[in-house]
């Protein structure tokens, strides 16, 4: 039985013995993921996802250029999504399924607990390829357009409110939200070109 991942890909005749002890040789002294060495060696993606996820007992996922709907990105933040390196993928049979690259980091484990209890589903793991994993990052930019758009709209009826209504209170109700580090820093700057509360903007695009 293959104790590791490159043992699965030499018995898949993928490498041969010298090139496995190079690659775990390389590894060690770079210290830095086999995956990484794989890669530099001209393994393929796909090759490299099959072998981990024997190795893990897990299904692969190929996303061969299709695109994850923008409900299903706001389910993991791209912050999130970046640092774990992990993508959601959508939710089937009641399960929060999930893409990731490294499913066997512990940081990551412990990221996706948070996140089934964040959504209320248990997370259902596929191993996936770097390639389908930086493609979906990029689509994270369609959720800031859409803020962007809200955003916009939100001056828009902001500027034509007179003082006296800009300074109404409103009741707020106390609740915690997470988003990204950038989605925040872009409404604490929109925010104080207008003179305005960014929790308020905030409330406002949520709204929406």
């Amino acid at each position: 039985m293959a104790k590791t991942l490159i043992d699965i890909l030499v018995s898949k005749k993928i490498l041969d013995l010298s090139e496995a002890s190079q690659i775990r040789k390389e590894a060690k002294e770079k210290n830095v993921p086999t995956d990484d060495i794989l890669y530099q060696h001209g393994v393929k993606e796909a090759d490299v996802a099959g072998a981990k996820a024997e190795f893990l007992n897990l299904p692969v996922k190929i996303l061969a250029g299709a695109s994850v709907p923008s409900d299903v990105l706001r389910d993991i933040p791209e912050e999130s999504s970046r640092h774990y390196q992990m993508i959601p993928l959508g939710k089937t049979e009641g399960f929060l399924n999930v893409g990731m690259l490294h499913p066997d980091d512990p940081a990551a484990q412990e990221a996706l607990k948070f996140i089934s209890a964040r959504t209320g589903l248990p997370t259902r793991i596929f191993v996936i390829i770097p390639s389908d994993f930086e493609n979906v990052l990029r689509e994270y930019k369609s959720l800031t357009g859409e803020v962007t758009k809200a955003l916009g709209e939100f001056e828009k009826e902001y500027e034509s409110l007179d003082e006296e209504v800009k300074r109404k209170k409103e009741e707020p109700v106390k609740i915690t939200i997470i988003i990204d580090q950038d989605s925040l820093n872009f409404f604490k700057e929109t925010a104080a070109r207008l003179g305005a509360k960014y929790q308020r903007m905030i409330r406002e695009v949520l709204k929406r």
